[in-house]
C-alpha cells in the first residue's frame, strides 16, 4: 500500500512542477490542461513557465532563472487576490509594460469570478503572443 501512495505522490510531484497551486485553485484536471499548455509554450518559445498560488505576501526565488516566466497569485487575505507576471530580464520586456498590464486586465473577471483554470490560460495565450512580437522586435533592430 506505501508503494502505491508513494508512487501516486511521485507522479504529481513530477507531472506539475511547473504548477505550484498552493491555494488549490485547480482541480487536476485542469493542472493537466495547463500544463500541455505551458510545455506547447514552453517548446515553441524555449522559455521556462512556473505557475505559483500562495496564501500571503510571498516571492519566488529560481536558482537559475534564464528565460522564464512566473505568473503568481497570492492570497492576501480573504478580500483580496493579486496576481503578478514576472520575466527575467533575458527575455527583454521592459518595453512591454503597458502590454503586460492590459493581459492582467483584461483577464481579472476570470480570476475575480474564480474561473482560475481559464485565467491562467488567457494569461499563457497573451505571454506567447507577446513573447511573439518581442521576438520580431528584436530581430527587426538586429538587422
Amino acid at each position: 500500500m506505501f508503494r502505491i501512495v508513494f508512487l501516486f505522490l511521485m507522479i504529481n510531484i513530477l507531472s506539475f512542477g511547473k504548477i505550484e497551486d498552493g491555494l488549490n485553485l485547480l482541480n487536476l484536471k485542469d493542472k493537466r490542461r495547463i500544463e500541455k499548455l505551458i510545455t506547447k509554450i514552453e517548446n515553441n518559445k524555449d522559455i521556462i513557465i512556473y505557475i505559483k498560488t500562495v496564501n500571503g505576501e510571498e516571492s519566488m526565488q529560481l536558482e537559475n532563472p534564464q528565460k522564464t516566466v512566473m505568473i503568481i497569485i497570492q492570497k492576501i487575505n480573504d478580500e483580496k487576490i493579486a496576481s503578478e507576471l514576472k520575466f527575467t530580464e533575458d527575455l527583454r520586456m521592459e518595453d512591454k509594460e503597458h502590454d503586460l498590464n492590459l493581459i492582467l486586465v483584461n483577464n481579472k473577471d476570470y480570476m475575480f469570478d474564480a474561473k482560475y483554470e481559464n485565467y491562467f490560460e488567457n494569461i499563457l495565450v497573451g505571454i506567447d503572443k507577446l513573447i511573439d512580437s518581442s521576438e520580431k522586435e528584436e530581430k527587426i533592430t538586429d538587422k
